[in-house]
This record gives C-alpha cells, structure tokens and sequence, in this order.
C-alpha cells in the first residue's frame, strides 16, 4: 500500500516536472511575442522623449527615457486596460489632473512658475500626452480591435485600414464596430495566433526600424556626444 502510494506520488513529481518543461519554452515564446509587438510603441516614447528634452530644452537623464518607454506601455497593463483604455479618460482628464495638482502644489510650496521645477513638469505632463496619444495612434491600426475614440459619447470602436473581419485594407480609411458587432467580430474572426502572424508582418519591419532609429538616439545622446 505505501509502496503504490509512493509510485504514484513519483509518477505525479514526473508528469508535474515534464509539463513545467514544456511550458517554459512556450511561456519565453509568449514573452517574446509580446516585447515584439510592444517594440513600436516603446520606441516612440524614448524617441519623444529625447526630442521634446532638446526642444524644451531639458537637460535629458537616463531614467527620463525609462520614464518614456513606460508611459507609452503603461496602458496595456491588464488592470488599467480593462478601466481606462479610452483617449479621453487618459488624454482629457487624467494627465490634465495631474498637471493640474503638480500645479497647485507647487504653488502652494511658493515655488517661482519659471522655475525648473515647473519647465521639468509641463515636460512630463507633455510627454505623457505624447506617449499615450501615440500609444492609441498604433492600436487603431494594424492588429487589435481598434480605440474607442469617442467615449463616453459612443461605445463604438474604431479602426484604420481594415475591414469588418479586421483584415487589412489599404482602399479603406476608417471601420467602426458597435459593442455587440465587435463581440460578434471577435468571437467569428479572432485569431489566437495574431501575435505570430504580426511577427512575420510588413508592420513588423516599421517595428524594427523604430527600434533602430531608438537605440540610435541613444547611444548618440548618452555614449558619443554625450549631450
């Protein structure tokens, strides 16, 4: 009896050990896909980044480009795409909120409005702006199902360059589902794959230049002339 209880507790160790291997391989895929796919819109924060420092005249520090490539990705956190994964919420109340308290309270601590306190705050309000709208810019074309642009005024979803099932159509500027055409859309045309499929994509390659012309920006800023 403890014998048979012994094999089966090793045969289970096994079989646990065995699926835990073949997930590792699957779950690095996965991680892959989504810094993949993810690539574009993290090089359009450090690029804007670094530009609007030299536009504004901001002496640029390393973790001001940590900052941007965060912003433009924030939104695709689960908890915050579920909740706040509209234009207006995030472009028109949040970010004007928070320059609007960051404003006060400096004001409140007495310090001057052409201090660099407030030249470094409108910075980051304006690059939050830029990263996000950015952000929202890219999910209304290529993969995915579009923005809703238009909430709370409209639930209905929009997209560039593509038809009703969500395949790409140069001829055709601008598609929009309802809520329940986009449930309906989904469910009959998604793709489980769609990561794999972008991968292997022309969008991919506007990715890859992206990222190039990013670490370009870079190692020109922070390793040769040092600005």
């Amino acid at each position: 009896m403890t014998r048979n209880k012994k094999t089966e507790n090793f045969s289970t160790s096994k079989t646990s050990t065995q699926t835990q291997r073949k997930e590792y391989p699957d779950m690095l895929l996965k991680i892959g896909r989504i810094i993949a796919v993810g690539m574009l819109d993290v090089s359009v924060g450090i690029i804007a980044t670094i530009l609007l420092a030299d536009g504004m005249g901001i002496p640029l520090k390393w973790w001001y480009v940590v900052i941007g490539a965060t912003l433009s990705i924030i939104i695709d956190i689960s908890i915050i795409k579920k909740s706040l994964h509209y234009p207006s919420t995030i472009l028109l109340v949040i970010v004007p909120s928070a320059y609007f308290v960051g404003f006060m309270t400096m004001w409140w601590l007495g310090i001057d409005r052409l201090s660099e306190h407030f030249r470094h705050l409108t910075y980051f309000v304006l690059l939050a702006e830029i990263c996000l709208f950015a952000h929202f810019v890219h999910d209304s074309f290529g993969v995915g199902w579009g923005v809703k642009w238009l909430y709370p005024l409209s639930q209905k979803s929009f997209k560039l360059f593509c038809t009703k099932e969500n395949e790409y159509e140069g001829d055709r500027v601008l598609i929009w589902w309802t809520e329940e055409e986009l449930k309906v859309a989904i469910k009959k045309y998604g793709d489980p794959d769609w990561m794999s499929k972008y991968c292997m994509s022309p969008l991919f390659i506007i990715d890859i230049l992206f990222c190039c012309g990013a670490i370009a920006m870079i190692v020109l800023r922070f390793f040769i002339f040092r600005l």
